[in-house]
């Protein structure tokens, strides 16, 4: 009894090596895939100078069809109120993309606690990208509107 109680005792120990062995490869892979993961990420949420050239162009086409709009109504005021509503429209556009991306990432994570974590995947470095040229442009269009409204 006292030779099988080792050789159980060794089959034990030996499951729990392989055990042990299997969860140091599996963590090994996931620690390179999140690595990966996290570069693919870092990759598309840089911006290109595209991107910036976007930023720039998308404010001025908005103010110089708001501008066009105005000066064929012939009522300047009119500009000044709806360049601040497009901005404002615009910087609600970008809150309801944050929500959204909040949501994805509490069912991600299964946790609504962890809404605010980053998931590293190409999905939302191109959401993150998107997110930040919306803001962006929100700002200045609503800073340009106030601009137009102090200096007419």
């Amino acid at each position: 009894m006292k030779k099988e109680n080792k050789y159980k005792k060794l089959k034990q120990d030996t499951m729990q090596l392989h055990k042990l062995e299997l969860e140091r490869k599996m963590e090994l892979q996931k620690k390179s895939e999140i690595n990966e993961g996290y570069r693919e990420y870092k990759r598309i949420s840089f911006f290109q100078w595209w991107d910036w050239l976007i930023i720039i162009l998308l404010p001025w086409a908005i103010f110089g069809i708001i501008l066009g709009i105005g000066f064929a109504i012939d009522n300047v005021k009119f500009m000044e109120y709806v360049l601040l509503l497009t901005g404002l429209a615009i910087i609600f556009c970008w809150i309801i993309l944050s929500w959204r991306n909040n949501k994805s990432s509490a069912e991600y994570y299964n946790d609504s606690r962890k809404r605010y974590s980053k998931i590293y995947d190409a999905e939302h470095a191109m959401d993150r990208k998107i997110r930040i040229m919306t803001l962006t442009t929100g700002i200045i269009v609503a800073l340009s509107s106030l601009i137009v409204f102090f200096a007419m």
